[in-house]
C-alpha cells in the first residue's frame, strides 16, 4: 500500500524534464494535460448510455460495471457534469492533450530548483495537480504526485491531433538526450550495464 495526502486540486499535467549531469540547468520539453472521462446529462439518457457515445469511453464500460452499477443507471439532470474515472489514465478512458505551449522560463527554473536538490536524478516525468494554469508558474498551488525516470514517456505525442511526423521526431530526440546523459554519467564513473544483465533484465520483465 502507497498511502498519501489526498490532492483536491482539479488539473493534472504531466511535466518531462532533463539537464546534464554537468549543468545546474535544463530544459522542461513537454508538457501534458489530462481530460479526464466525463459525461454532461442531457436529462434523458443514463450515464451508460452517454459513455456508449464516445469511442474511447466505450471501452470502460465493464469495468465501470463491476466497480459501480448503480451509477451506469443514472440519469443526470441537463447540463450536469459528472467525473466518472478520477485517474489519469490512458487505460481509466483519459485523454492526454499537448501542452506544450505552457512551458515557459518560470516553469523550467522551478524545475532547475527542485531536482538540483535530487541526487543523481537528471531526466524524467513529474506527474502533478495545480489548482490552475497559473501555478505550474509560481508553484503556490502545486502537488508533485510521482516521479519517472528514464522509463517515462512524453505524453503530448499521444494527444490525436498531433502530427505522426511530429511524434516520431519527439521521440527521438527522447532517445539523443538519453544517451547523452547516460554518456555524461558513464564520464562521470557510472559503469555500463554488461549485454548479459541488460539481456537478463529485459527477459525478466517481458515473463511478467
Amino acid at each position: 500500500y502507497i498511502a498519501q495526502a489526498f490532492i483536491n486540486y482539479p488539473l493534472e499535467f504531466g511535466v518531462w524534464y532533463y539537464r546534464l549531469p554537468s549543468q545546474k540547468t535544463g530544459r522542461v520539453i513537454s508538457i501534458t494535460g489530462k481530460e479526464f472521462m466525463t459525461v454532461t446529462g442531457d436529462g434523458v439518457n443514463t450515464i451508460e448510455q452517454l459513455l456508449r457515445s464516445n469511442f474511447r469511453y466505450q471501452k470502460q464500460l465493464e469495468t465501470i460495471r463491476r466497480r459501480e452499477p448503480e451509477t451506469l443507471r443514472t440519469v443526470l439532470p441537463k447540463g450536469t457534469n459528472y467525473l466518472v474515472e478520477p485517474i489519469g489514465n490512458h487505460c481509466r478512458g483519459t485523454k492526454f492533450i499537448n501542452c506544450n505551449h505552457l512551458i515557459t522560463p518560470e516553469l523550467t527554473r522551478n524545475f532547475d530548483t527542485l531536482t538540483n536538490t535530487m541526487n543523481g536524478f537528471y531526466l524524467g516525468r513529474f506527474d502533478l495537480k495545480v489548482a490552475t494554469t497559473a501555478d505550474l508558474t509560481t508553484a503556490e498551488h502545486l502537488k508533485i504526485m510521482e516521479v519517472n525516470g528514464a522509463t517515462s514517456e512524453i505524453g503530448h505525442i499521444y494527444d490525436p491531433t498531433y502530427p505522426v511526423l511530429a511524434v516520431y521526431r519527439d521521440l527521438f530526440a527522447v532517445l539523443r538526450i538519453q544517451y547523452e546523459v547516460g554518456k555524461a554519467n558513464h564520464k562521470n564513473g557510472t559503469p555500463y550495464t554488461p549485454a548479459r544483465q541488460l539481456i537478463r533484465s529485459i527477459y525478466t520483465h517481458l515473463k511478467r
